[in-house]
């Protein structure tokens, strides 16, 4: 396929001829299938079905690169970035390159099939000690991760096996900040930390005013803990929570055609909510196959999504679509909140099977919530994005041995934490 996975030719046999090739990038995918084979040259490898029965294709690829129509006048490749941070390939635990200020990446270099599977390791000062955690600041989100062992990642890790960032990982341009400080959960003292911005490119996106921006025809609210569509949603309904098996939802935009340049949401009085790059276009983002639920509290809520040309919103705007639906009948009941409203409440506490978070007065945005034992393993992690500053998160308690945990929430300037006993 091409960088934007349009296959160019299906092979039938173990070997490609690329004497004839010109200069650009192409990536080599593996394919598995029953059946007959469907894959034609023109067709999107990520969108449609590859046969008329089963079908998978590899998780990653392999990037074929011509810089000269002779590949023995090929330059050698530049040097690659240094700097205190480096990018991680979080589904193979794979160092990509260092990096540091005011570097761009190509992304299109690495085998890795989506942007929000990266993660960024950092390298603190070594005449600072003892360095007790690491305080990560992502693109105006204040402690968006705290890191307490090495290695001390952006999206965290357990022992080294990185979790992606997720959908606050995208093509464009990046603020990342890392401090890290003489004592546990971002305290004590701080020391030289390093800040600096950098860019994540992909060769081949679509160009701005390629004419690709289409329309949205209609939103889909999904089961983000099942990965499933419920309905197709018109303007005006309503969504009872009660009635559906999981409360954690989320909706998708779906395009005509169905893949465009980009999708932008703007999500109850929020310009620019998000911005997805990739299908499918969801309001709460996704790695796939795993949607991000967005939390909705009862109430009314108006929803816009505008397909563009280019990625990150860019090109030309195509037809957007706009809804007005409300939720109601939260499943679980409600306690009494105190007269501090920033605090964290968790009931049942002890929990059994399952406990619910609530922050009645938190931040609207991204959510990290993170459930340490008392020597420091995460043995739960969270995230997704609340349009609201009231919000509330029931999590699945009932892998967890019996024991005293302590849960650490990351809300926009908000970092709180409270001691949560499972039976």
């Amino acid at each position: 396929t091409d960088t934007a996975n349009v296959i160019l030719t299906v092979p039938t046999g173990m070997r490609v001829d690329f004497s004839s090739a010109g200069p650009g990038v192409c990536r080599v995918w593996g394919l598995s299938y029953t059946g007959t084979l469907s894959a034609n040259a023109g067709d999107t490898a990520s969108v449609v079905a590859l046969s008329d029965d089963c079908f998978a294709l590899s998780a990653g690829f392999v990037n074929i690169r011509r810089d000269t129509a002779c590949a023995d006048t090929t330059p050698p490749p530049p040097p690659p970035p240094s700097g205190p941070f480096t990018l991680i390939n979080a589904d193979s635990d794979m160092e990509l390159t260092a990096f540091g200020d005011g570097d761009s990446i190509d992304v299109s270099q690495f085998s890795i099939a989506f942007i929000d599977h990266l993660n960024v390791r950092y390298e603190p000062d070594t005449g600072f000690s003892p360095i007790g955690s690491v305080v990560f600041d992502f693109d105006g989100v204040p402690a968006f991760n705290i890191e307490q062992i090495v290695p001390y990642a952006l999206g965290g890790d357990d022992n080294g096996n990185y979790h992606p960032v997720g959908n606050a990982m995208t093509l464009g341009t990046h603020t990342l900040a890392a401090t890290p400080y003489s004592s546990y959960q971002g305290m004590g003292t701080a020391g030289p930390g390093d800040t600096i911005t950098f860019t994540l490119y992909e060769s081949g996106n679509v160009p701005p005013d390629s004419g690709m921006a289409g329309e949205v025809v209609n939103f889909t609210l999904l089961d983000a803990d099942a990965e499933q569509d419920i309905r197709n949603l018109a303007d005006g309904d309503t969504i009872d929570l009660s009635a559906l098996a999981s409360p954690n939802i989320s909706i998708r935009a779906n395009t005509n055609p169905q893949v465009v340049g980009s999708v932008k949401f703007d999500f109850n009085g929020v310009n620019g909510f998000r911005v997805e790059n990739v299908y499918p276009y969801m309001l709460g983002g996704d790695i796939q196959p795993d949607h991000w639920p967005v939390e909705m509290p009862d109430g009314d809520y108006t929803l816009t999504a505008t397909p563009y040309s280019a990625p990150q919103a860019g090109g030309t705007a195509g037809t957007p679509q706009t809804i007005h639906f409300t939720v109601i009948s939260s499943p679980f009941q409600r306690v009494a909140v105190s007269a501090d409203h920033s605090q964290l409440l968790a009931f049942p506490n002890p929990a059994g099977e399952q406990v619910q978070l609530e922050m009645p007065q938190g931040r609207r945005g991204p959510v990290r919530i993170q459930v340490v034992s008392p020597m420091g393993n995460v043995m739960l992690r969270e995230q997704f994005v609340s349009p609201t500053d009231h919000w509330n998160r029931v999590l699945d308690t009932q892998q967890l041995p019996p024991g005293v945990y302590i849960v650490h929430i990351t809300n926009g300037m908000f970092r709180r934490t409270l001691r949560l006993v499972k039976r």
